[in-house]
């Protein structure tokens, strides 16, 4: 073979490596599926927030309800193992969480249904929590009080190293969640106090459930819960006396309600 056929040769090789690189570097790099490609799991009540599962990984959107549509508050993708390449938008977080701190009352009873208290590291306003499983890790230390619910003690929350923060969220992001990610803190935004319905909040107990790993136990949880619910709701027209109940808090003077 004379020194042209060597050259092309040799160009012909290497556009063959460059392509097949190129293929599969691109192949490799598919690490979000594209929407078409994730199944909606079915909501029964709750409007706030959506998961959608893909082969490799779940997305859970937390929805802004102070938008018009369904404009995401918050996205988070979540991997047993996380990817080389991380998606382009939301929070990328490895499943399942070990570690965190609750910054919503809400959650004290998801999470002790879901068998995941060990997981709790920090609590805001202790005082008022009345969950005996937390409040003896409290009393024995293995859950510390970061305070102000509005204003924790960052350097105590950096201090427990959690995989996450669970905190409310608001028309406008709150400086706390901005420090917090300032400081490669994830945070998962609740909004299940913005839903109209008891059985909406309580669905957001499959919302929390992904971030464990046991989104099959709060499927089978939530149908319990619902099924009592209905079952209590539908005695209430053949009872006689209907007492008025006064749902919230009170907070700096101002009485909160729900929804």
């Amino acid at each position: 073979m004379n020194n042209s056929g060597h050259i092309l040769l040799t160009i012909i090789l290497f556009l063959f490596l460059f392509l097949w690189g190129c293929h599969s570097g691109k192949k490799g790099e598919q690490h979000v599926a594209p929407n078409d490609q994730y199944i909606r799991v079915e909501l029964r009540h709750a409007k706030g927030f959506q998961i959608d599962r893909a082969n490799d990984h779940t997305r859970v959107t937390i929805l802004n309800p102070w938008s018009k549509g369904d404009e995401p508050y918050a996205v988070y993708y979540l991997y047993h193992t996380l990817p080389d390449k991380l998606p382009p938008d939301g929070i990328t977080m490895q499943i399942p969480l070990t570690s965190l701190v609750v910054n919503s009352f809400s959650y004290f009873e998801f999470l002790s249904l879901l068998g995941e208290t060990n997981a709790i590291k920090g609590v805001t306003d202790g005082y008022r929590i009345y969950n005996p499983q937390i409040l003896e890790k409290m009393k024995k230390g293995e859950i510390r009080d970061m305070g102000d619910p509005f204003q924790p003690n960052l350097e105590k929350v950096m201090s427990v190293n959690p995989g996450a923060v669970i905190n409310s969220a608001y028309a406008q992001i709150d400086g706390y969640s901005e420090r917090l990610t300032q400081a490669g803190i994830p945070v998962i935004y609740s909004l299940e106090w913005m839903e109209n319905e008891p059985l909406a909040r309580a669905e957001w107990i499959r919302m929390i459930a992904a971030f464990f790993n046991k989104e099959k136990l709060a499927d089978s949880l939530f149908s319990d819960i619902e099924q009592r619910y209905h079952f209590v709701r539908d005695k209430i027209p053949a009872h006689p006396q209907r007492p008025s109940v006064l749902s919230g808090d009170n907070f700096q003077g101002t009485w909160y309600l729900p929804g």
